[in-house]
């Protein structure tokens, strides 16, 4: 409802259509990784999957201001950017457990070289989703100040999506949350976790002992 979604963006929250993240919240996706090997393991193999084929910077055309951009490009990733390009896609592609990724561009001045004084990006910082929600026009679409960071005591900040890349798995209905690959295995998840206490709980109580297994030679 309405007031629900009101209820969850006044209290630092961000209004999203997944049913398992309003009622767990947004740490429910990062504990089933971390707490089941299975979906831990899956995850990691499809993540190799999408990323594994390596990308290459072609010029969009023949002519030569295509290929000094391209090659600004290159210059760029070889030298400028801070930390491994490679973990950019990573970063990505959480939207796959999370429905959205959000990753903030930093940007940077060229002081001497080839490229001085031209702009450059140093670096992709992966910001969590829990902490953002999108401002929309009447008709669905992203204010061009639209994303907006939830800070200290309630106050707002609202950035330049041109400052951000994001990415939205599964939009359906033109929806920016996205829907995370973990919504149907939740229950499931939920199983596995509550039905070995309760088992330890009534073994316990009725005082059986341990299993024994003869595995035979």
């Amino acid at each position: 409802s309405v007031e629900e979604a009101m209820k969850l963006i006044v209290s630092g929250g961000l209004y999203t259509p997944d049913e398992v993240v309003n009622k767990r919240g947004w740490e429910i996706y990062d504990e089933i990784i971390r707490r089941d090997p299975r979906v831990a393991t899956c995850m990691r193999f499809l993540k190799l999957a999408l990323v594994s084929g390596g990308a290459e910077i072609v010029p969009c055309d023949d002519t030569p201001e295509a290929e000094a951009r391209a090659e600004s490009m290159r210059w760029n990733i070889d030298h400028g950017f801070r930390g491994e390009w490679s973990a950019v896609p990573h970063q990505m592609i959480s939207a796959l457990h999370d429905g959205v990724s959000i990753n903030e561009k930093v940007h940077a001045i060229a002081e001497e070289g080839e490229y001085a004084g031209n702009v450059y990006l140093v670096a992709f910082k992966d910001r969590h989703p829990q902490h953002f929600h999108f401002d929309q026009d009447v008709y669905g679409n992203l204010l061009s100040d639209g994303l907006v960071q939830f800070w200290h005591e309630g106050n707002e900040i609202r950035h330049s999506i041109a400052d951000f890349v994001i990415y939205t798995h599964d939009s359906q209905f033109g929806n920016l949350y996205g829907r995370s690959l973990f919504q149907p295995i939740y229950e499931a998840f939920f199983c596995r976790q509550v039905l070995p206490r309760q088992i330890n709980v009534a073994v316990e109580k009725m005082g059986l002992g341990g299993l024994l297994v003869t595995v035979p030679k």
